[in-house]
This record gives C-alpha cells, structure tokens and sequence, in this order.
C-alpha cells in the first residue's frame, strides 16, 4: 500500500499489525507536513531501495513471483520541481520499476481540464521513458 501526504513527523512511531513500514517524512520543524509511506505485508518478500534525494521519496524491490522495485513518491504542489530531479530519482530505481504517488500535475494526457508545469515534467518524463533509443 502506498501512502502520499502521511503528515508523520519523524519522531511518530507508527505500527500496523501484519505489516513493515518504509517511510520519509516532511521534516519541517514543528509543523507536520508532507510524508510518503510504503506498507508490505510481512508475506512478501522485500528489500529496502536507498535513493539519494531530497525529494519526498520512498522504494523497496518486492519479490512476488518476479522482484520489482515500487517507488512512492509525493510532490507537494507549491514545491519547486524540475526534470533532472525527477530523471535522478529513476536513475537509481533498479529495473523493472513501478513509479507511482501524488505528483500534484495536471495534463490532458490523464484526464485532466488543464495543463500545469508539473504535468509537462511528468508528461516529458513519461515521453523519454517510453521511446524506444
């Protein structure tokens, strides 16, 4: 399970019986903000990704009847974001990779009425990921 805007502060302990809990939290001070949470059921088999970012990110590898590394990854909408950030992040998530989260991005690509900045991102992102060279 993936969790986007878990408002936890660091010093928060947080158990779920059944279930490991990877998670980084906003850290801001004395304000609760922000967070990201990846819940994997104490059945699957899972190793923790460490990725080097400032952004809100979190990654484990599970091995189900294949290892796949999931993502979660939370762009609060009034932080800044551009596209190396973002091509740094995937750089360093082990392949096959699922990204997935609350990227705050509008486009017309996945429903949306209009188009943001953090939609072209993404939008560009989706479009180098995908092309065959």
């Amino acid at each position: 399970m993936a969790l986007q805007e878990t408002l936890l502060k660091p010093s928060c302990t947080s158990n779920i019986r059944g279930y490991s809990i990877l998670r980084k939290d906003c850290n801001t001070g004395e304000r609760s903000c922000g967070g990201v949470a990846l819940l994997i059921n104490h059945a699957t088999p899972f190793s923790p990704v460490l990725i080097r970012t400032l952004l809100q990110a979190v990654a484990v590898q599970v091995s189900i009847f294949s290892t796949v590394t999931i993502c979660n990854v939370y762009l609060p909408p009034n932080a800044p974001l551009n596209f190396r950030e973002l091509q740094e992040l995937i750089d360093q998530l082990p392949s096959p990779f699922i990204l997935l989260g609350d990227f705050n991005a509008h486009h017309l690509l996945w429903g949306c009425q209009d188009v943001n900045s953090r939609g072209k991102v993404i939008e560009k992102l989706l479009t180098e990921l995908t092309s065959p060279c």
